[in-house]
């Protein structure tokens, strides 16, 4: 959640400051290729839409992001607990031995192309959807408003989602995950952006961001929480058979 709350607050970062250098809102759709026909030489409007920001623009919007970044620091080591030194991390064969087990189930392993495929979404929104949809057809000081939308809808898709595994296992929202992103690049595949309808944008952040979020929340406790506790069961019981046959061997 907070990686996510840090992404909606630079979205509206963004928006704000390079909304100032925009004089009159005049978006040229008459001959675009924007959306899944996108193309950076065929598109006659990208450089009029989607057209860099100016030098003033940029280092504000960068001073800014780094005076917050100092003082995010600050906030840091002045008010949150010092870590622990007191602990010796130690090499255990027994560790790898047992995390290597875990890494051989059938159920880990296909874990991967899924994890694969939360990294390769996580890309095209950042690169071609921001690109391809928004600022080739709305403008590029959008990007940041639309993926507010994006943020907030993945923040609250992926609290859902934990609150739902709860009730009706994983299985139900793994499957709805899959299904929002089979509508989501069936209408990125025929819907064609345009600034006239604004609020088509936000859909489709949103539709995005719903099943992004339960695949991070859920990818994440599956691969990462189960493996550890799992991991730990196995340690703690080999600990418990070694301590009970040293026992066996003083008796």
């Amino acid at each position: 959640m907070a990686h996510l709350t840090s992404h909606i607050w630079s979205s509206l970062l963004s928006y704000y400051i390079l909304k100032t250098d925009i004089i009159r809102e005049e978006f040229s759709n008459s001959s675009c290729y924007c959306g899944a026909h996108f193309c950076n030489v065929a598109s006659d409007c990208f450089e009029y839409n989607a057209g860099g920001p100016s030098l003033n623009a940029r280092y504000f919007l960068t001073t800014t992001c780094v005076c917050v970044s100092l003082v995010s620091i600050l906030i840091a080591a002045v008010f949150l607990d010092p870590l622990e030194q007191e602990k010796e991390f130690y090499f255990s064969f027994n560790n790898m031995k047992a995390t290597y087990e875990i890494l051989k189930r059938k159920e880990m392993l296909f874990l991967v192309p899924l994890s694969i495929h939360s990294g390769l979404i996580q890309a095209f929104y950042v690169g071609d959807f921001n690109k391809s949809y928004v600022a080739c057809a709305w403008g590029t000081y959008h990007v940041g408003l639309v993926a507010l939308c994006y943020g907030i809808v993945c923040g609250i898709s992926s609290v859902l989602s934990g609150w739902i595994v709860r009730h009706v296992g994983r299985r139900p929202v793994f499957s709805t995950a899959a299904i929002l992103n089979a509508i989501s690049l069936a209408y990125l595949l025929v819907w064609t952006p345009h600034s006239n309808s604004p609020k088509m944008f936000f859909f489709a952040a949103g539709l995005w961001g719903a099943h992004v979020g339960i695949i991070w929340s859920q990818l994440r406790d599956v691969s990462f929480g189960k493996r550890i506790r799992t991991l730990k069961d196995k340690v703690v019981g080999r600990l418990g058979e070694a301590v009970k046959s040293h026992q066996f061997n003083i008796c």
